[in-house]
């Protein structure tokens, strides 16, 4: 159980990081 929300907060980390990332490039 315990892994499983862990596994889940790291996908949620990862797609955040991504957007984030792509915002930088957009804003340059």
């Amino acid at each position: 159980m315990h892994s499983v929300t862990n596994r889940q907060r790291n996908q949620t980390d990862i797609s955040v990081r991504t957007c984030r990332s792509r915002l930088d490039h957009l804003l340059g």
